[in-house]
């Protein structure tokens, strides 16, 4: 301890046990009191340590600090469990020393690494956002707040081991150019991807929010070559469709392992031309009769029938034409799924509305963090038969982002078997995926999950989650405007459901909504 070290503040644990005192610097000292000796630990932070308290049973400390961060520590051990920093303008970012975090909307870019490039060279500096698919889990930061080892997720994905393979590459659009009008509504979009390090992978565009492409390692977008000469940096083309009003472009890229993205940049186009009445194009895949006997149900196909009637007849007077697609039981592989969303993009336009309805068994995984939904010959023989067998969230971000509609809404329908998941974490392993999913896709999603015997029993002959949606379709979730918005449909579901499953079943079901700031009209009286 220093000259310059002071104390800042002091607290003694309930029992007695254990005196902790605060410093400036960050520095943290805890004395047993049984045994005279100094605990070891207690390290990490920056900032003057200006509060201290200790848990009840005196097995867990929590310090803040004039940095803005609150810092959970186990008393025993000296361990950091976890970090959470405050910023002045609301947002907030969890993390774990392993390197998971939970995040407000804008919080994730408050942390991050920095990469020492040796003397006189600046620091390469990446953002938790960048490592986003594969560390943010707030299923994890939630065990590691109640004790539990996350040894065995940290083996899997070492955040040192990340960044060792490489910066992703440097992002430029070349053109269109910022902020200009277009009288045309399909234009080029050029851009150049420099090889930092990390090699170049997966480039993602999206417009207003939307993912429409994701093209892994260049593949269907057209490759310039500069005189024929070898070039870290790579140029490609990619030909967008607008729609009438503003179009924000944005354009971020993967390193060659795909595990970190750079940061996004944009350009904005406003696009006049006329406004033409929008098409509604409701997608609808569902699954009662698996393969596998133990996973059969009873409402899937009878409930999309239903939300496909029911988006068709309070859309005839909202939309010009309403498109109907389905895959009902042993259609539901990845091929016909496939096909069937290159038979929604060659029908849809940017200006339309499209929604994916999707019933049957979808689990959480434990492992990723990530939604799989299972098709119809799927077979459970361990949990590896669920990455291997199902369909991936990375399948639904491929599929959605060749449908060029903006305004989406994707409803999710699903039995999270209790073979497969832990009752106890269901809610945050559901909050987890569907954020992931969201992310990815950029499509508003709502997602509900029900246990074997409701998603059996049901309610009034349908799936609990899809009755609360076809009663808010019905006219018990429309506004005074006569118009059912997204959000209206979201805000009764999110009402409805917990009370309708608490007083039938016991326990309440919440369903999981990330709406991306949209908000759009699905239907009209």
């Amino acid at each position: 301890m220093s000259a310059t070290t002071f104390p800042s503040s002091l607290t003694v644990t309930p029992d007695g046990a254990y005196t902790v005192i605060g410093y400036n610097g960050g520095l943290i000292t805890v004395f047993s009191n049984t045994s005279g000796k100094l605990i070891p630990g207690f390290s990490g932070g920056s900032g003057t340590v200006q509060s201290l308290a200790a848990s009840t049973d005196g097995r867990f400390l929590l310090s803040g600090a004039s940095d803005q961060t609150v810092r959970l520590w186990e008393m025993r051990t000296g361990k950091n469990l976890l970090s959470i920093f405050h910023s002045n303008d609301n947002e907030w970012v969890a993390w774990t020393p392993e390197g998971f975090f939970d995040a407000s909307e804008n919080g994730s870019k408050y942390i991050g690494y920095h990469i020492n490039r040796g003397k006189n060279n600046a620091a390469d500096y990446i953002s938790v956002a960048q490592v986003y698919d594969l560390f943010y889990r707030p299923d994890l930061v939630q065990k590691k707040i109640a004790g539990e080892s996350l040894q065995q997720y940290a083996d899997r994905i070492d955040i040192k081991h990340v960044i060792k393979s490489g910066l992703p590459p440097r992002v430029a659009i070349l053109s269109p150019d910022r902020n200009k009008k277009s009288k045309a509504r399909d234009v080029t979009l050029r851009y150049r991807l420099c090889d930092q390090g990390g090699g170049i992978g997966k480039a993602q565009i999206r417009i207003n929010g939307i993912t429409i492409g994701a093209s892994q390692n260049g593949r269907a977008l057209k490759r310039k070559n500069a005189a024929g000469k070898v070039s870290s940096c790579r140029e490609y083309d990619r030909l967008l469709s607008l729609q009438p009003g503003n179009n924000r472009i944005s354009l971020s890229a993967y390193n060659r392992n795909g595990d970190i993205e750079s940061p996004a940049t944009s350009v904005t186009l406003a696009y006049k031309g006329k406004q033409k009445r929008p098409d509604l194009h409701v997608l609808a895949i569902a699954v009662d009769r698996y393969r596998d006997g133990d996973l059969r149900l009873k409402y899937s196909r009878k409930d999309a029938d239903a939300i496909v009637s029911a988006l068709g007849n309070g859309g005839k007077k909202l939309f010009g034409q309403v498109h109907r697609y389905t895959l009902y039981d042993d259609e539901v592989r990845k091929q016909q799924i496939s096909n069937i969303f290159d038979k929604v993009s060659k029908n849809a336009r940017p200006e339309d509305v499209f929604v994916l309805y999707v019933a049957g068994h979808g689990v959480t995984s434990k492992d990723d963090g990530n939604y799989y939904y299972l098709p119809v010959n799927f077979r459970y023989t361990s949990d590896a038969a669920i990455t291997k067998q199902a369909i991936s969230n990375d399948f639904f971000q491929q599929n959605l982002a060749k449908v060029p509609a903006q305004k989406s809404l994707v409803l999710l329908d699903t039995c999270n078997s209790g073979a497969f998941s832990n009752i106890r974490t269901r809610g945050i392993e559901e909050k987890t995926a569907i954020s992931r999913l969201v992310k990815s896709t950029g499509r508003a999603t709502i997602m509900a999950s029900s246990r074997d015997q409701v998603a059996l029993e049901g309610h009034k002959d349908h799936g609990v989650f899809t009755w609360s949606l076809l009663e808010g379709m019905k006219g018990n979730a429309y506004g005074g405007d006569n118009k059912l918005t997204i959000n209206e449909l979201a805000d009764y579901v999110e009402e409805t459901l917990p009370e309708l499953t608490y007083s039938k079943y016991g326990y309440e079901q919440v369903p999981q909504r990330v709406l991306q700031g949209m908000n759009f009209p699905l239907a009209l009286r």
